[in-house]
């Protein structure tokens, strides 16, 4: 498939052109397996929302706008309608902020949806822009309870992400998001614009009063030229990582690769990481919103930073700078240590599918995979796949979660994997 090609119509509005595989090719296997008449790719999300044999498929009920900076205030409200204050991503809840935001399509843009008689806003999703990593994110869906079966709000917020998809395709081959799993409706939303499920966020958020951990599907949306032109087609992955990695190739016909033995990692390394870890230098710099950035460095200078949103105890937002093992095992044990000693209840870091001897250390020190992200990170005009690793303190209730089938089937594959800290 060519690469999309932005052009300017008569009116002066952007057209986007583009080619997508054929549907035949698709059943046939050449791009990954196609579910439910599901769109695998986003510009087969896109093709089908413009063509008229879809259209009243994607009808919309009731329109559709764009923020401004004057909705901030209503905005904010619907936000504390939803969550009560409890919304745990506290830049959500600065009228300032999402001002800000709303007046820079540069950032991203928010999709507003009002009621038909009042033109009340009784919800919105934001969609955030990282332009130098190429991704888009899915990110605060919310519905105030008054309205909620007023705003025809399905195909509401498929208009949103069209809007999204077309307006940022240019700069942006991967779209994602961390969808609740305590309900499904949201999942099955992103898998019909062609979303698919790639990791399980287990027990990273809370968003009420009881302070009960709820887990997350990670969900990823690409662009063809992402997937097919600009991936490392080589990762260097374990044999422990076979079944999750095909699970995911599925989806988008990888070829095949080889998986490599790596020995344990030697005991020796382990041990002297063992008696100097505590060696290590940390440093904590404040940030906005209950926020925190921590970071930890050995006296070799290899160092591991992430944030740590004080209101759930979970860590992000992962920076890895090391290149041997030993040093990472240095880094792994501190943070292990400095977790249980501050209440950290959740770690997460995603790691290039490139050093066999990386991964042996985290799965040997005890982390769980979360996931397996294609195309991931950006680097020197080539997407890197990542495995994402991550460490969480509390049980998973699976009671209480509920996940689509295609999620169902990618946590089969994880719960080996994940080990409760």
């Amino acid at each position: 498939m060519g690469e999309g090609i932005s052009q300017s119509d008569p009116s002066g509005e952007q057209v986007i052109k583009m080619q997508i595989p054929e549907r035949a090719d698709i059943e046939r296997g050449n791009y990954g397996l196609l579910k439910k008449n599901l769109p695998n790719y986003i510009e087969e999300f896109i093709s089908r929302k413009e063509s008229p044999s879809t259209r009243n498929v994607f009808k919309l009920e009731s329109p559709i706008r764009f923020a401004v900076r004057n909705d901030a205030t209503q905005i904010v409200s619907v936000n504390h309608q939803v969550y009560k204050g409890y919304y745990p991503y506290r830049d959500m809840l600065d009228v300032e902020y999402v001002s800000e935001f709303a007046s820079d399509r540069k950032r991203g843009i928010i999709g507003i949806y009002e009621t038909d008689d009042t033109r009340a806003i009784g919800g919105f999703l934001l969609l955030a822009v990282d332009r130098e990593q190429r991704k888009g994110y899915f990110r605060g869906l919310m519905v105030s309870p008054e309205y909620r079966n007023r705003l025809h709000l399905k195909n509401r917020v498929l208009e949103t992400v069209y809007q999204g998809f077309k307006q940022y395709y240019q700069d942006v081959d991967l779209w994602f998001g961390e969808t609740r799993t305590a309900h499904i409706i949201g999942q099955k939303w992103m898998e019909e614009v062609g979303s698919r499920p790639c990791a399980f966020l287990p027990n990273k958020d809370i968003f009420s009063a009881n302070h009960i951990r709820e887990s997350d599907v990670l969900e990823a949306a690409y662009t063809h030229k992402g997937m097919h032109q600009l991936r490392n087609t080589e990762p260097l992955l374990l044999p422990e990582f076979e079944s999750l990695y095909d699970r995911i190739s599925q989806y988008y016909g990888f070829p095949d690769i080889s998986f490599i033995s790596c020995a344990n990692t030697p005991s020796k390394v382990l041990q002297k990481a063992q008696d100097t870890f505590q060696q290590c230098v940390v440093q904590k710099i404040p940030s906005l919103y209950q926020t925190h950035i921590l970071s930890i460095q050995t006296k070799n200078g290899s160092s591991l930073q992430f944030l740590v949103n004080e209101v759930i105890g979970s860590a992000e937002k992962a920076v890895l700078h090391t290149s041997t093992p030993q040093e990472l095992a240095i880094l792994l044990l501190f943070l292990k240590s400095y977790m249980v000693k501050e209440g950290l209840h959740y770690f997460e870091i995603y790691i290039p599918a490139t050093n066999l001897e990386f991964q042996r250390v985290f799965l040997d020190l005890g982390f769980s995979c979360f996931g397996y992200l294609p195309a991931w990170k950006h680097e020197r005009n080539q997407l890197h796949d990542c495995i994402l690793f991550g460490l969480f303190r509390s049980p998973i209730d699976w009671k209480t979660i509920y996940l689509t089938e295609d999620s169902s089937e990618l946590v089969k594959n994880l719960r080996p994997f994940l080990n409760v800290f």
